[in-house]
């Protein structure tokens, strides 16, 4: 499993880690808690404003705005 959001009480989240990590061993599940009414998941910032939901762009401060063509990777591995 990779990237989940999940919204809870702040005072439930602890034991819904726990539980989580308790599915398996070799799974273990960590936390981001959005401060300040907000939280960046997955180049989208999620804002809490008047009681609704906000969703914004977000972009981290390495982002450059470049993107490898998808066949690139093919002609790197081919050496040529």
């Amino acid at each position: 499993m990779n990237d989940i959001i999940l919204a809870a009480p702040l005072e439930s989240i602890n034991n819904i880690l726990k539980i989580f990590n308790s599915l398996h061993i070799r799974l273990q599940f960590t936390m981001d808690i959005g401060i300040d009414d907000r939280l960046s998941f997955l180049d989208t910032m999620f804002l809490i404003e008047e009681q609704s939901l906000v969703f914004n762009e977000y972009r981290k401060i390495t982002f450059f705005g470049k993107f490898l063509n998808f066949n690139s990777s093919l002609y790197y591995k081919r050496g040529g």
